[in-house]
């Protein structure tokens, strides 16, 4: 199998995302892989997954923030899968045309509503732009879909909403609206009414059309 793969048009080295992995404090080994479609609802595009075996819980949104360090954004996996073992051939090499089946958690179950306007409004966004009918306020950017590009749109559209010039680099460190909203939060002021319950809206619910 080509360890050399191509991700949105750059060249990527599966053995170098691997490595840093492998770096990783509580990762005892690591493979990475490139699937074509994204398991989970409304994800259709191929993305690396990452198959770890680890000492304690995988915590992917910390496992990308460190990744995103020491590799380019197209290097970093969208999904990390943990495993107890990984499949080997007769020469004890890993068998990746073998590798587990991705393991999503039930989307009934993890989803998690937006609680006040300014979430309310951050998922909005998010839906715009990464053409996606429900998401969750703890789901991962980067795990939906996002990259760069899609990146740079969201920091346009939170600059016309919000009024707020928020660093770029601050959605590849805050990856999920519940996080996003506690930053613009705290960078709105407190009679802004972007971060007041959204039991106090007006009847008529939020107005998809200011974006």
């Amino acid at each position: 199998i080509d360890l050399q793969i191509q991700v949105r048009g750059v060249r990527v080295e599966l053995g170098e995302i691997e490595a840093q992995l492998i770096q990783l404090e509580g990762v005892n080994k690591a493979v990475v892989s490139l699937i074509s479609q994204v398991p989970g609802e409304n994800l259709q595009q191929e993305g690396l997954v990452a198959y770890l075996h680890t000492d304690n819980d995988i915590d992917s949104q910390e496992l990308r923030r460190r990744l995103a360090v020491k590799l380019p954004e197209a290097m970093v996996p969208k999904i990390f899968q943990a495993v107890e073992s990984l499949p080997v051939t007769a020469n004890g090499k890993i068998d990746r045309k073998n590798l587990p089946p991705i393991v999503l958690p039930d989307a009934a179950d993890t989803y998690v509503g937006p609680e006040t306007q300014t979430e309310e409004k951050l998922v909005g966004i998010w839906q715009q732009v990464l053409g996606l009918d429900k998401i969750s306020t703890r789901d991962d950017f980067f795990a939906l879909g996002g990259h760069s590009l899609l990146a740079t749109k969201v920091h346009n559209r939170l600059r016309d909403t919000f009024m707020l010039e928020i660093p770029l680099r601050t959605l590849f460190e805050v990856t999920t609206i519940k996080e996003l909203a506690g930053v613009v939060q705290a960078l709105t002021t407190p009679s802004d009414e972007g971060g007041e319950a959204m039991s106090d809206m007006d009847e008529g619910g939020f107005d998809e059309g200011s974006f």
